[in-house]
């Protein structure tokens, strides 16, 4: 049932359904979604500090270097600094950007990500505007975030992989529906538009509107070439 039905039945709105733009997801909701995530679960969702939480250690990551958007560049994070993180398949391809011991200089010179964007691939693009409008700063991408020719630096992260993901207040989930198992190249699904996504279907019946709903995000993920 969409969200403008609950007048009439005396409902709150929240958790109803709601009419999907097709055109471009809706960060403004998104931002909300994470602030009452974050204000109204009384710390439940939150990590960082090495604060035990759900029983577990989140102990921060070493060290972490991290997209700065706002800067466009690489830097190292400030202590307690909050940031997201990307989760994708990496393409088959090896042409795809990357930073390597040859650019790692230059990626850390403010705005050099602005000469390089649109040599990243679509989902890098997607991920680092997203954290943007979302009102975050830092965002790690583990193509840019490692020195990828570096055997040092990349078993520094790889070591520490489970706090890098605990600690981010979002993962950004690279869950396409394509089948070329080529999840850097297509973007993150619904961010820029809907199309390839889920089709929402709307009718009116019986004085209420109903919409048809995504499956559940657990099944979505278990059956995506992501996962595989």
């Amino acid at each position: 049932m969409l969200h403008t039905s609950c007048r009439a039945l005396n409902l709150g709105s929240k958790f109803h359904g709601r009419r999907l733009d097709p055109s471009r997801a809706d960060m403004a909701l998104a931002r909300r979604w994470l602030n009452e995530c974050e204000w109204e679960h009384n710390g439940l969702c939150k990590t960082s500090l090495g604060i035990q939480i759900l029983h577990t250690n989140m102990k921060r990551p070493l060290e972490l270097r991290v997209v700065d958007v706002q800067s466009m560049c690489l830097t190292t994070i400030p202590l307690g600094g909050r940031y997201l993180a990307l989760s994708y398949r990496w393409s088959s391809s090896n042409t795809n950007f990357k930073t390597t011991n040859s650019n790692i200089d230059d990626l850390k010179a403010m705005g050099s990500l602005m000469r390089y964007y649109y040599d990243l691939p679509t989902t890098l693009q997607d991920a680092i505007d997203c954290t943007l409008e979302l009102g975050e700063r830092y965002v790690w991408i583990d193509a840019l975030c490692i020195i990828r020719d570096c055997k040092a630096d990349f078993v520094k992260y790889v070591r520490q992989m489970h706090r890098i993901y605990n600690n981010a207040i979002i993962t950004l989930v690279a869950a396409s529906l394509a089948k070329s198992g080529d999840t850097q190249a297509d973007g993150l699904p619904g961010y820029r538009s809907q199309d390839g996504c889920f089709m929402q279907h709307t009718a009116h019946i019986q004085d209420l509107d109903l919409c048809t709903v995504y499956a559940q995000l657990g099944q979505t993920i278990v059956t995506n070439i992501w996962s595989q």
